[in-house]
């Protein structure tokens, strides 16, 4: 062999040798980096998600102060007249 790397192609990573792999980083991990502080852990989330509604929640007209609205339509036309109906 004239001291090159041979080429390599595979049809899943185990078939490939370590040293056939190319553009791989020098060491690991290449920069100094930290997961803690970028995501949650479960029990924060859980913390987080214990004080959310749930989606299938409701709320009467009453609780959220609106206990003088009905709920009939209104139209309203012009026909070289203004027009406004209530149902």
């Amino acid at each position: 062999m004239d001291g090159s790397k041979k080429a390599h192609t595979a049809t899943n990573a185990e078939a490939v040798p370590w040293d056939g792999i190319t553009g791989k980083p020098g060491t690991f991990a290449p920069s100094a980096h930290n997961h803690d502080d970028r995501y949650y852990t479960e029990s924060e989330m859980d913390t987080k998600l214990s004080g959310k509604a749930n989606s299938s929640h409701t709320h009467t007209k009453d609780q959220v102060g609106l206990s003088k609205v009905n709920n009939n339509a209104i139209g309203m036309g012009y026909d070289g007249n203004l027009w406004i109906s209530f149902s």
